[in-house]
């Protein structure tokens, strides 16, 4: 797919405030009234890395486990500030609908009303073996909408973020990405997810056609220095991963 800045969210505003993190993020306003949060490429942690959080937003949503959507946007050099004008030269990178709330804590649980999909955020993780995950990168996502008819709606649900590391590596360009190698799960989401409970996600995982996988894969802009053998090293990982999620799961599930 050809990226160009008519297909894709334009930035209207870059706040000034820089979100913790190494990434150097940014909330940024877009034409289309969504607030995101985006992460610039290339980013510091490798050329892979953003790349992997754009296809874990996709992977996720194909098995309806806990993520933000992300897109890729345009964000205008001119609107940089001048700490990011040289890491960000060129103009597309990823946005993730903004979701205001906190680091999520165990003694949150209580009050997700999203606890059904805590199968489907262990699944997650275990099948892309996404590292640094280990007490922190899950979110709580709190916000209150006044509707139409003056009613309130809250919400608080668990999210999982920064999925940068597939395959264990923010960076896997020149890794060793191997499909059998275990995975330890956070402990608080062990404690909360059953082996029952994660079966019928990993069934929804095992029944997708690899053309559904691949595709998560294949969209990405030209200027992102992402070339075939990326692209195909990391699909191959993730399709033998399949065969191997069973065994990752039962040995973190009871």
């Amino acid at each position: 797919m050809l990226f160009t800045r008519e297909s894709v969210p334009n930035s209207t505003l870059v706040h000034p405030h820089e979100l913790q993190g190494v990434t150097k993020a940014r909330v940024c306003d877009f034409d289309d009234m969504v607030l995101r949060v985006v992460k610039w490429h290339p980013p510091p942690l490798g050329i892979t890395s953003t790349y992997s959080e754009l296809a874990a937003s996709r992977l996720g949503q194909l098995i309806q486990a806990p993520v933000v959507r992300g897109t890729v946007v345009h964000v205008d050099p001119a609107q940089l500030p001048a700490e990011l004008a040289n890491q960000a030269a060129q103009p597309f990178h990823v946005g993730f609908t903004y979701s205001p709330g906190d680091d999520f804590r165990p003694e949150d649980y209580n009050k997700i009303e999203n606890t059904p999909a805590l199968p489907a955020a262990a699944v997650q993780l275990a099948w892309l073996q996404i590292a640094d995950q280990e007490g922190h990168n899950q979110y709580l996502y709190q916000l209150e909408h006044v509707l139409p008819d003056k009613t309130t709606r809250k919400m608080s649900h668990f999210i999982i973020i920064d999925q940068a590391a597939i395959g264990g590596a923010h960076d896997w360009s020149n890794e060793d990405l191997q499909p059998g190698a275990p995975y330890s799960l956070p402990p608080h989401l062990k404690e909360r997810v059953s082996m029952e409970d994660a079966k019928p996600v990993l069934e929804d995982v095992m029944s997708l056609g690899e053309e559904e996988i691949v595709s998560c894969f294949g969209s990405y802009p030209d200027g992102w220095g992402i070339e075939d053998h990326h692209v195909d090293k990391v699909t191959e990982f993730i399709l033998q991963r399949r065969d191997h999620l069973g065994d990752v799961l039962s040995n973190n599930l009871l």
